[in-house]
């Protein structure tokens, strides 16, 4: 090859480049599908040469063609943001639109028009169709070559990427925005739905105590047991609303995760469940317990509460109950246990001892039965595993994984 021929075409393929990643580029720097057009617009009439381009949008739902016109058009062939039909555009546009491929045309003159030469691309991202781009000369004729149909085609295959992408990232917005408020609205109706609810349960509750204490010597057996019953449901209700206003606010917790040592979680929990426990007669048995892991400490008292909880209810009529509660370091994060020697689970019912309001039959025991699908939420959206290893009259051991382990050492440095 001569020497110039090489030297123009490797500045031709330069500036091609340079095209595409200022197009690239403007993904980046912006979402909006006006200014992308318009840098699409002046990279592709820069790079060709041309005395002007024009990005034609496509709305597939109506079929309206709105051409965005760059300013170097003349007044006679220049229609800014104005809808029309495929019928209205040049026809190298209009054919370049319908055959998905980029077309040359010499478009005659007409009344104050200039004869031109258009040079017109399809932009479509898989089956969708953005519009097209065109480029124009008429100060000067024009013959393409079969270069400039290449480069436009990039221009327009790269401007589909771009739009696509901004499209996406507008949608993903759009989305988020929405989010946020359907989970301030839930937040909201969680509240107003908890107090509601409360008000006339917390009523309930006191004007059957104030019989029980006023009356309580002259009410019969029977009317002293409906009483009763009537201060256990309430209590039941009350822990419903409570679990279920939890469930609605996992994965919506505005405080930030931070490192917590396992073993001083456990013993807040502890603390908390002492009166059960005691009553229970539950001896605790805490090993290795020096893991620290990255969370929301409210979540993962949850998760330890409610598996301790769970094992002491259904202990049974064990003569020695006892709650083993551990963690060990594995290569993706911590694997924390609660085991007990309790009444156990039939490897049958293992998958749906996590679901809501599913519950053991064995034994009568208070609960909600929303204990377990909470800590599987919990677990679960932290991007962990929780799962029961038991067999009836053997016992349980319940684990769960935890990510991203934070070891005592390394904080201590």
């Amino acid at each position: 090859w001569d020497a110039g021929v090489l030297f123009e075409e490797t500045q031709r393929n330069l500036r091609q480049t340079r095209a595409l990643l200022a197009v690239a580029q403007s993904a980046t720097a912006t979402v909006d599908a006006t200014e992308i057009i318009r840098c699409v617009a002046d990279e592709a009439r820069r790079l060709l040469g041309a005395d002007a381009a024009v990005f034609y949008t496509f709305d597939e739902a109506t079929g309206e063609i709105v051409p965005r016109a760059n300013p170097e058009l003349p007044p006679a062939i220049a229609v800014v943001d104005e809808p029309c039909t495929l019928g209205d555009v040049p026809a190298t546009v209009a054919e370049a639109m319908l055959t998905g491929h980029a077309v040359f045309g010499l478009e005659p003159a007409a009344g104050p028009a200039p004869a031109r030469a258009v040079l017109a691309g399809p932009v479509r991202m898989k089956d969708q169709l953005f519009g097209s781009l065109a480029v124009y000369w008429w100060r000067a004729p024009h013959e393409s070559a079969g270069s400039e149909l290449a480069v436009l085609e990039a221009l327009a295959g790269e401007a589909a990427l771009v739009l696509d992408n901004a499209r996406l990232v507008s949608a993903t917005q759009k989305q988020a925005v929405e989010l946020r408020e359907k989970n301030t609205e839930l937040d909201s109706f969680a509240y107003v739905v908890s107090h509601d609810l409360k008000a006339p349960l917390v009523t309930i509750h006191g004007m059957s105590s104030l019989v029980l204490e006023d009356a309580g010597p002259s009410l019969s057996t029977d009317t002293r047991h409906y009483l009763e019953r009537i201060q256990a449901n309430v209590r039941q209700m009350e822990r419903l609303i409570v679990d279920l206003l939890a469930v609605s606010r996992i994965g919506r917790e505005a405080r930030a995760p931070e490192p917590l040592v396992l073993g001083e979680v456990v013993e807040d929990v502890l603390l908390r469940l002492a009166e059960p426990i005691r009553q229970a007669r539950v001896r605790i048995v805490r090993a290795d317990l020096g893991a620290i892991v990255t969370a929301v400490r409210t979540q993962m008292e949850q998760v330890i509460a409610n598996l301790v909880g769970n094992a002491i209810k259904y202990m049974g009529d064990q003569p020695a109950p006892t709650v083993t509660i551990g963690c060990a370091d594995r290569d993706d994060g911590v694997e924390c246990w609660v085991q007990d020697n309790g009444v156990g689970i039939d490897p049958a019912y293992h998958g749906k001892v996590f679901e809501f309001f599913q519950r053991l039959k064995d034994l009568d025991v208070e609960g909600s039965g929303l204990g377990l699908p909470i800590v599987r939420k919990i677990v679960e959206g932290a991007g962990g595993r929780v799962w029961v290893e038991s067999a009836r009259g053997q016992g349980s051991t319940f684990r769960f994984t935890w990510p991203n382990t934070i070891h005592r050492d390394l904080v201590r440095q």
